[in-house]
């Protein structure tokens, strides 16, 4: 199938082939997952195109996550597909692979484990389903306890300028300021919100703005200064949130 000799030598020999049926191996390397158990990596010739070689799990690494953890909710599947494709992996029917030369086989198999070193640690997925379920229950209250404010999502106040988005426009009664509110899961989307809102201020619009955190205190000090220092209102979590910003609304209205 290929020069098994020459791919030992990239990896100084620290790696072996077993056969586990004709036309596939398995790879023998000291690759392990949080709990010690050994990743599970297969090549073969690739079915869709017999020049490239296929890295592959047979589903091991879903069984492998599934003795403490299940993907049963939509947001669980979204992260579980998210970070698959951000590792430029793909995946079918629980078979996560990705083809490759044998030029490249290297660096392929080094990157294939440790995308699924991640996507079996439960203590990542957790974090990730977690910012998810946020964004959801954040989604779910604003769609259901603000109508009459029109909610819009995804809302670009600059024309051509998509780059500046608002997670949430919602309208005040008697041409007050409009509203943008952002969900603020990471040090990263505070970063977004700091420069979106700053943008805007420099176009000269009117309106207030608006921030839910998942962990405000979690953010790193000069994020929390940065997005402080121009944001209108923060709600340091989602049950404040819930509880206070209608009275903030009603600030602004009166």
């Amino acid at each position: 199938m290929f020069d098994l000799e020459r791919v030992r030598q990239q990896f100084n020999n620290r790696i072996n082939f077993r056969e586990k049926r004709q036309g596939i191996l398995q790879l023998i390397a000291p690759f392990y997952h949080e709990d010690g158990d050994m990743i599970d990596i297969y090549v073969q010739q690739s079915p869709d195109n017999p020049e490239m070689i296929r890295i592959c799990d047979y589903g091991m690494t879903v069984q492998h996550l599934s003795y403490n953890y299940e993907i049963n909710s939509p947001a669980r599947e979204r992260t579980y597909q998210q970070m698959i494709a951000e590792n430029n992996l793909f995946e079918q029917d629980g078979n996560i692979y990705c083809d490759t030369n044998i030029d490249g086989i290297y660096s392929s198999i080094f990157q294939y484990q440790q995308a699924v070193s991640k996507i079996s640690s439960m203590r990542y997925f957790q974090r990730e389903t977690i910012k998810d379920l946020f964004l959801e229950q954040l989604d779910d209250y604003i769609i259901h306890e603000y109508q009459r404010y029109n909610p819009v999502k995804n809302y670009t106040p600059i024309s051509n300028q998509d780059a500046y988005e608002v997670d949430y426009y919602l309208t005040l009664p008697d041409n007050h300021r409009p509203v943008y509110l952002y969900g603020i899961t990471s040090a990263d989307k505070a970063r977004i919100t700091a420069i979106s809102c700053h943008e805007f201020a420099r176009n000269n619009l009117r309106f207030n703005s608006i921030g839910v955190h998942r962990d405000f205190e979690g953010l790193p000090r000069k994020d929390r200064q940065r997005i402080t220092n121009i944001i209108d209102k923060q709600f340091t979590g989602l049950e404040e949130f819930r509880t206070t910003s209608e009275n903030y609304f009603q600030h602004l209205i009166h």
